[in-house]
């Protein structure tokens, strides 16, 4: 925002009545800006929590695998014997 101001310019909502050229406009603007970090911060801080909790109930993240161990060695043993990946695929 103070690059802005240096420049001269400022900020109007007409929806809300907030305009950073007054002093009760950039208060506004600074209270709206820092509860908005706020919300961020705190999605941030219950996301970690959550996949924290998960963790220790033993749960992990991401797609279930495809490909079992069994399917992963056949698919080495091929290319160990120089199949194109493309085949083996």
């Amino acid at each position: 925002m103070s690059s802005f101001e240096a420049q001269g310019i400022n900020f109007v909502s007409l929806a809300d009545s907030v305009d950073t050229s007054t002093p009760a406009g950039r208060f506004c603007f600074h209270v709206m800006a820092s509860l908005a970090e706020m919300e961020g911060d705190l999605t941030v801080d219950r996301t970690r929590a959550g996949l924290e909790s998960a963790r220790l109930k033993g749960r992990v993240g991401g797609q279930k695998r495809l490909m079992t161990d069994a399917k992963v060695d056949a698919a080495r043993r091929l290319l160990a014997l120089d199949l194109p990946p493309r085949v083996v695929a």
